[in-house]
């Protein structure tokens, strides 16, 4: 505790009414002691001016971060202020490290995606890597190696994930630290590392609740000598009022400074709300406490503000970027964020919020960005689920649905993977999944639609085009759902998501190899029933491309089972369509799967002669289509299995070391197709008698 005793020396030198924060307002980046250069970092949050106190929790969590190798998890309630403390420790002990990386973690998926900063702000060229499989590897794999001291924190983990994904096998070995901010107080971090500890974070002292509400009537500047003002006694009592939470004390302080009215005046509209309320509603526990706060904070906000606000309810909280909301938007419900309107709208509105302490205006990168409690969230999205706001609420998800489908890419109309989309998709992502959230937990009712299910395919489209199958399976077993709630026929939606669950299934094992089946061939009765309906003007290629693709798929089934003379018919078939379309040079993909899959039935004849060169084509067309990709090294690894029928087992076995060598960098070394891969490996050198390499 010796940081602690530093910091209580430091603050005894003082006079008593001389507050924290003035000792922590001037916090700038500092020099690492490390590096001897300025502290690298990802996703760090700007220093609060809000911030007060803590000093002894501060001092605990540096106490334990110290220690190399350790995990502290901090626990408590939503609006103790975990993130707050958490954003505090990053900026008083920065110059301990020499790196600092911030990864929102409220999901699986929000924490992949920015867990991949950590590989494109250190690693060179790691914006060339598309695969966030190989980002995160990458990112887990520079925190093994660096000599340098690094702390990583990930920020609201409650849901259940398995973070080991994210973090070195062994800490005990690295120069680093972990902090973990969550809600469950059940969060277990034994199987992370065996140093680690766990803090349960407390309401502010009165003293700390006290400073914060005066600065705010002070116009935001600190007060010298707090005793002596005259709204000391005032301020304790809006403290206790508060629950002395730091979320209602800053929402509170928000408003003082806002409407640029005393303390006491806020007394009296807290009064007056007390009093109109209904008896039974009344609560004096933190819930009723941050219910008295919303009521007064929120019926102030402007028109166009609040409906801003309204909108950042439904996206992801940690991360809303102005190009998400403004843009040359045609749809007169976005008029109020076209950016051909005069930018002091978009600045008048965010200004008053900010100041409100309702959001967070940050700058990432160069981009503006808004942040947003999930606190506050939850209140405005119940008070939009109220009876009597049906047609506030339709108009809202209105705004917000236009905003994330102008951003989010659609997928390629005859399904073959888009690299150079991923990016954006990666960037509007998060906003994608916590729609999905929102209406798969009914927090607040959105009605299903053909278009909602169409923009949570195209997210599970993107995730089985960047080899996520956990994750894509959800989201695209989600769209179904809305279209089953909704009652939607839909059937060439239908089939598109057919095709990708069925193509997700077949690396799940032949348990689910019946459903593959039953699937495909529900794509190719709706393909063979659209080409027969459609009107022969208004059939596209893309349109016979998807039909043939149904074709292909389905033979690609019964080679599953082992009907390979007529999947070689149905092949060839496709082949002859293909050649019509165009050379391999316009469509390698299409070339790609013809060569790959005819080979498996000229294997099954016996002709190796011909099987091999010709998956040696498939292999060469995929990498011209998807360039070095988990596809090119899975079509590598079926061609080193066809070798090995072959009877060379020297070049399947060399083969299998390119692959496992290839997965090793985009899958780590605990992905489920390196696993794959090892075992491989150690068949083709038990294949060769070698047994000790195989062992």
């Amino acid at each position: 505790m010796q940081r602690v005793r530093e910091l209580k020396v430091e603050e005894a030198t003082k006079s008593a009414a001389t507050t924290p924060l003035a000792q922590w307002k001037s916090v700038e980046p500092t020099v690492s002691v490390h590096s001897a250069q300025a502290t690298i970092g990802a996703l760090q949050p700007p220093w609060n001016p809000d911030f007060v106190g803590r000093i002894v929790d501060l001092g605990m969590i540096d106490d334990r971060m110290k220690e190399e190798g350790h995990i502290t998890v901090i626990r408590g309630p939503g609006g103790i202020g975990k993130s707050a403390i958490a954003t505090a420790y990053t900026w008083k002990f920065k110059s301990c490290y020499s790196y600092i990386f911030w990864v929102p973690a409220e999901t699986a998926m929000v924490c992949a995606d920015s867990f991949c900063q950590i590989a494109l702000k250190v690693i060179a060229n790691a914006e060339e890597v598309a695969e966030e499989e190989r980002l995160v590897n990458m990112g887990r794999e520079f925190l093994e190696r660096t000599t340098g001291r690094w702390l990583l924190v990930f920020d609201n983990v409650d849901e259940g994930f398995d973070l080991r994904r994210f973090l070195p096998s062994d800490m005990s070995k690295t120069h680093g630290s972990v902090l973990i901010t969550t809600r469950k107080t059940d969060l277990d971090v034994s199987l992370l590392s065996d140093k680690t500890s766990a803090i349960d974070l407390n309401a502010l002292t009165l003293e700390e609740s006290r400073e914060l509400l005066l600065k705010s009537a002070n116009q935001g500047e600190p007060v010298e000598d707090m005793r002596s003002h005259p709204e000391y006694k005032l301020a304790g009592d809006i403290a206790k009022r508060a629950e002395k939470l730091p979320l209602a004390l800053s929402l509170i302080a928000g408003f003082v400074l806002a409407s640029e009215c005393t303390l006491a005046y806020f007394v009296e509209l807290w009064n007056e709300r007390q009093m109109s309320r209904n008896a039974r509603d009344a609560s004096s526990d933190a819930n009723g406490a941050m219910e008295m706060v919303w009521n007064i904070g929120l019926r102030e906000v402007e028109t166009e503000a609040r409906q801003l606000l309204n909108i950042l309810a439904f996206f992801d909280s940690d991360n809303i970027q102005k190009d998400l909301l403004v843009g040359p938007h045609e749809d007169p419900l976005l008029e109020m964020l076209h950016s051909h309107s005069p930018m002091r709208r978009w600045n008048r509105m965010t200004s008053k919020l900010s100041k409100r302490r309702l959001i967070t205006v940050r700058n990432r990168d160069g981009e503006e960005a808004l942040t947003i409690h999930r606190k506050l969230q939850a209140k405005i999205l119940e008070e939009l689920n109220q009876p009597d706001n049906v047609a506030e609420r339709a108009k809202v998800f209105e705004r917000v649905f236009l905003l994330i489908r102008g951003r989010f890419p659609h997928p390629s109309p005859i399904q073959v993977p888009e690299p150079e989309k991923w990016p954006i998709c990666r960037q509007y992502l998060p906003h994608v999944l916590s729609i999905k959230r929102l209406w798969q937990s009914g927090i607040v009712e959105i009605p299903p639609s053909v278009k909602l299910a169409r923009l949570i395919s195209d997210a599970g489209i993107d995730l089985w085009e960047r080899c996520l199958t956990v994750e894509g399976l959800e989201l695209l077993r989600s769209a179904e759902a809305i279209l089953d709630q909704g009652g939607f026929r839909e059937d060439l939606l239908r089939a598109n998501i057919h095709v990708v669950v069925s193509l997700l299934l077949q690396d799940s094992g032949i348990a689910h190899l019946a459903e593959c089946r039953d699937r495909i061939a529900k794509v190719l009765d709706i393909r063979v029933k659209h080409h027969e309906n459609c009107d022969p003007a208004e059939y596209t290629k893309n349109d016979d491309i998807l039909l043939h693709n149904a074709w292909s798929d389905y033979a690609c089934v019964l080679l599953q089972y082992n009907q390979f003379r007529e999947a070689a018919r149905i092949f060839d078939m496709c082949f002859e369509k293909y050649q019509r379309w165009g050379p391999p040079e316009e469509i390698p993909y299409e070339y790609a799967k013809y060569y790959h899959h005819k080979a498996y039935c000229l294997m099954y004849e016996g002709n190796f002669e011909h099987a091999v060169p010709m998956v040696e084509h498939g292999l060469h067309w995929v990498q011209v289509a998807t360039g070095q990709s988990a596809a090119a090294n899975r079509w590598r690894f079926d061609l080193a299995c066809l070798v090995l029928q072959s009877g060379d087992k020297e070049r399947a076995l060399d083969l299998h070391k390119e692959v496992l060598e290839a997965r090793l960098r985009l899958h780590g070394k605990f992905g489920l197709l390196t696993f794959q891969s090892y075992y491989a490996v150690g068949a083709a050198h038990r294949w060769l008698n070698e047994l000790n390499e195989a062992e």
